[in-house]
């Protein structure tokens, strides 16, 4: 077993890897390998499972027809979330021989898909006829860029000429409630399983870490240049823009004071707020939440922002919210980009999320049915189960004090491009007061064993 998952790899992988045979699992995702993948690493006789995903692999997908034997159970192949091009349907039906679930989403593939007996994840490519790619626009620059072409669509087959059928009556009213009201309740049984799985992994990752922890409470806490411990975090987003730490940002104002425009020096002005909202306007309103009104705002540079506008009344709403970012950051905690407060009103800045909440993942629409049932597949689901975890062991077992979110909801939850989890809506955090749920906590788990 080879496993380097996020251990900042980068290179290319050697044409050798695997020629002993004795490898059955490679794991080397979330790292900066990129050109080819080896066509002789996909032949290796006894390897079972092997994740390439989250990396720069470009080229086209290997052909490994000639690999011998069917899909072995619990097998897969994960090259997601790379830039590989070029027509590969008779390598996905190759590879479907090989593995028993092929994960080949979030590149740039081209052609058509055929049909295989394995599990094959293709979403977020540039296959024809198949759900869920990629625009035709995007696919096209990219190929450009690439110094490719897209292949031609096939052209659809003559019809033949329909014959007279009778016009069928329609159904009874009765029937078509039930089939709607069927549908609801799936999607709402669904909604409420994923939910729990998320509660139910958030609550054993962090008993488990707080436990192997002991008794030491300063772990992995460095002191900063004011003297305040700062935890270390194992992967810093480097699109996070710290909040420098000054009084306007920690403390509230007082009542009556100079309503002057007070914000974070080398970070955003109002002016420049107002222009990437366009005003405010109603338009590029988001949604009317709890702590503010959420704007979606695109600088003159052309980056996207979120910003959140709150009516202060002489006192900041988000002193804590701030304090938190001053002294922490985190790859599962969304970015705040900036702050200033102009007046009776204050303006936060967030990184932009292309895939929203996770409220909105979950419901969306597939392109080719009517219902509202949920788009996501498992494994998406897994890994952002997983993401809020982290996230919320992070929060209470890695800062100190302990902190509590206290706003864990469907759409509090974030997704970047890769569906990677960024925490949002930080306006409630505080410190936790006791550690009287974690015992009642290990007390149930005790007496269930």
């Amino acid at each position: 077993m080879l496993d380097l998952t996020s251990a900042a790899v980068n290179g290319t992988l050697p044409a050798g890897l695997g020629a002993s045979g004795n490898l059955t699992t490679v794991l080397l995702a979330g790292n900066a390998l990129s050109g080819p993948v080896p066509a002789p690493l996909l032949s290796v006789g006894g390897l079972r499972v092997l994740d390439l995903s989250r990396n720069n692999f470009s080229g086209g997908l290997p052909n490994v027809s000639a690999a011998a034997g069917g899909a072995v159970a619990d097998s897969l192949f994960n090259i997601s979330g790379n830039s590989l091009y070029g027509v590969a349907g008779d390598a996905i039906a190759a590879l479907t021989r090989r593995f028993q679930v092929v994960d080949v989403s979030s590149n740039y593939l081209d052609g058509a898909l055929n049909g295989s007996d394995g599990t094959v994840l293709a979403t977020t490519n540039c296959f024809y006829g198949v759900p869920g790619q990629r625009s035709r626009v995007d696919c096209e620059e990219f190929y450009r860029k690439q110094g490719a072409r897209l292949a031609d669509a096939p052209s659809p087959p003559p019809s033949p000429l329909p014959l007279p059928l009778p016009h069928p009556s329609p159904p009874p009213e009765g029937k078509k409630k039930q089939g709607i009201s069927k549908n609801v309740l799936i999607g709402v049984l669904v909604a409420a399983g994923t939910l729990m799985v998320v509660f139910l992994v958030v609550l054993l990752f962090c008993l488990v870490k707080r436990r192997s922890r002991g008794t030491s409470g300063a772990r992995g806490v460095e002191p900063n240049e004011e003297g305040t411990g700062t935890r270390s975090v194992r992967r810093r987003d480097s699109s996070v823009n710290p909040v420098a730490s000054s009084p306007s940002a920690v403390s509230p104002r007082a009542n009556g004071g100079p309503k002057d425009v007070s914000g974070i020096p080398g970070e955003f002005s109002y002016e420049e707020l107002v222009h990437a909202t366009g005003g405010f306007g109603d338009d590029k309103l988001i949604k009317h939440g709890h702590s503010g009104d959420i704007y979606h705002g695109v600088l003159e540079n052309g980056s996207h922002v979120i910003v959140k506008k709150v009516r202060s009344n002489g006192v900041n709403k988000h002193a804590g919210e701030l304090n938190f970012y001053t002294r922490y950051s985190h790859d599962r905690i969304v970015p705040l980009l900036g702050y200033l407060s102009k007046d009776d009103e204050e303006f936060l800045a967030y990184k932009y999320m292309p895939k929203g909440d996770l409220t909105s993942a979950l419901h969306k629409n597939p392109v080719d049915t009517a219902d509202g049932l949920p788009s996501l597949d498992w494994i998406t689901r897994l890994k952002i189960a997983t993401g809020v975890a982290e996230a919320m062991c992070f929060l209470h077992d890695e800062c100190s004090p302990p902190l509590v979110h206290r706003d864990i909801q469907a759409s509090s939850v974030l997704l970047n491009d890769k569906y990677e989890v960024r925490l949002g809506s930080m306006s409630d955090i505080c410190v936790q007061q006791s550690g009287g749920s974690q015992n009642v906590f290990s007390r149930i788990l005790r007496s269930s064993k």
